[in-house]
C-alpha cells in the first residue's frame, strides 16, 4: 500500500555511486538506453542503470517545482529579516533611488534569494563529494 500515491504526491528516484556513495545526478534520458554518467567524487564511470537507485515520494510537481518552493521559502526570510539591511546597502550603492519602492526592493530580494540558494546546493553538492572521498581515503 506504501506504493500508493495521493493526489499531491510525485514519484521520484535519487541515485548514488556504486563505488564511494555520493550523489549522482543523471541527465533525463530521452531515447532509452544506458545513460553514460561519471560520478564527480571518485571519478567512477558507468551508466545510470549501474547506479543505487532510491525511490522516494514528494508534495511537488517537478524538481523545478522543488527549488521554487525553497527559493520563495529564502525569499521570505530575507524579506523578513534583511530587507531593510538590503534596502540601506542598494540605497548607499545607487541601486535604488529615495523614495524606494517596494517592488523594486522585492526584486532584488528575490534575485539575492536565487543566488544565494544556488550557492547553497553548490556548497551542498562540494561538502557532499568531500565525504565521499573521506570515505575513500579512510577505507583504503
Amino acid at each position: 500500500m506504501s506504493d500508493l500515491l495521493t493526489p499531491h504526491e510525485t514519484k521520484a528516484e535519487a541515485y548514488f555511486c556504486p563505488s564511494c556513495g555520493a550523489p549522482v545526478e543523471v541527465p533525463t534520458v530521452l531515447f532509452g538506453g544506458p545513460t553514460p554518467v561519471i560520478c564527480s567524487a571518485c571519478s567512477w564511470t558507468g551508466t545510470h542503470v549501474q547506479l543505487a537507485a532510491y525511490p522516494f515520494k514528494h508534495g511537488f510537481a517537478d524538481d523545478d517545482a522543488i527549488v521554487e518552493a525553497m527559493a520563495t521559502d529564502l525569499r521570505n526570510v530575507l524579506a523578513k529579516t534583511a530587507a531593510q539591511t538590503y534596502g540601506s546597502f542598494l540605497l548607499k550603492w545607487g541601486f535604488l533611488d529615495q523614495p524606494i519602492r517596494a517592488e523594486q526592493l522585492g526584486a532584488y530580494i528575490s534575485a539575492i534569494s536565487r543566488a544565494v540558494l544556488k550557492t547553497v546546493i553548490e556548497t551542498r553538492r562540494v561538502i557532499v563529494e568531500e565525504k565521499a572521498r573521506e570515505r575513500i581515503r579512510k577505507s583504503e
